[in-house]
């Protein structure tokens, strides 16, 4: 009876897990499509200055948030993001397009600064801590089995 109510819990976690993935693909793929639009907008009342930050801010949630969540979907259901790498992973994703946007209306003003690079180093500090706290939440999820 109780080796049972074991493998129900484990099902139920799995597809938990699968449809976790699916929404966060679907709300990464939905800020990336917000993103181009704000940043085509902004482009258009630029006065004819275009910034890269602006063009290519939509890919960072795209590439970053969307992709990892879409590759969760399809790998073995025994992976799975833990609270602590995912709220890290949407910090790094916020920071990082958030900069992007900050460094693309700086540039489209006319003017720069280097506290933009702030949010970069802090993005990427964010994004490896996510990756480190993921690979370690899989090593010791599988070390307790």
């Amino acid at each position: 009876m109780e080796m049972e109510t074991t493998k129900r819990k484990v099902n139920f976690a799995a597809q938990y897990g699968r449809k976790t993935a699916i929404k966060h693909t679907i709300v990464y793929a939905l800020v990336s499509v917000f993103c181009f639009v704000l940043g085509y907008i902004y482009e258009m009342h630029g006065h004819g200055v275009n910034s890269n930050y602006m063009i290519y801010m939509f890919l960072i949630p795209l590439i970053g948030g969307a992709l990892p969540y879409l590759i969760l979907i399809f790998i073995p259901k025994t992976v799975k993001k833990h609270a602590t790498s995912r709220v890290m992973h949407y910090c790094a994703i916020t920071t990082l397009t958030v900069g992007s946007f900050g460094a693309g209306a700086i540039e489209i003003y006319g003017t720069a600064t280097r506290l933009t690079k702030v949010y970069l180093y802090v993005g990427i500090a964010l994004t490896a801590a996510a990756i480190i706290l993921f690979i370690a939440e899989q090593y010791v999820k599988k070390g307790k089995q």
